[in-house]
């Protein structure tokens, strides 16, 4: 099997086909009709409020709609996990969270925070980030 990595415009690498901007409101048309280019039998998308600008990530909830119309399985990597959230944030987290077949977080306090706010304990996982810490030389 092959993967294949739809992107914002201006990314780059091996398989990258760039095919939104991140504050695009026609983003979820867009990255939906360049996936579907490939069908794919899972989309994973990767969640981080910092990069949608002033969406916060909005937009990607009714492109995960649309994969799970579709009856492809949906993974959510979701990279921030404030401890607290705005409502603004309660309101994607819990959405990305409910339409996900699963999510991923990269901490074990993370996965707890989410479980606490939206319940879904069977569909959240761990996998650490791969970051570590190096002691200096």
């Amino acid at each position: 099997n092959r993967a294949y990595i739809v992107c914002h415009k201006g990314g780059k690498g091996f398989d990258c086909y760039p095919a939104f901007n991140y504050d695009d409101p026609d983003l979820p048309h867009k990255a939906f009709k360049a996936m579907m280019k490939f069908a794919p039998d899972l989309v994973h998308i990767q969640h981080e409020y910092a990069l949608f600008g002033e969406q916060r990530g909005m937009n990607v909830i009714p492109l995960a709609y649309k994969f799970k119309l579709s009856q492809i399985p949906t993974l959510m990597t979701l990279h921030t996990v404030p401890k607290k959230c705005n409502y603004e944030e309660q309101i994607i987290e819990k959405a990305l969270v409910e339409i996900a077949d699963a999510t991923i977080v990269h901490e074990q306090y993370q996965r707890e925070l989410i479980i606490g706010r939206v319940g879904y304990q069977d569909k959240i996982w761990v996998i650490p980030h791969g970051v570590r810490e190096i002691k200096p030389v």
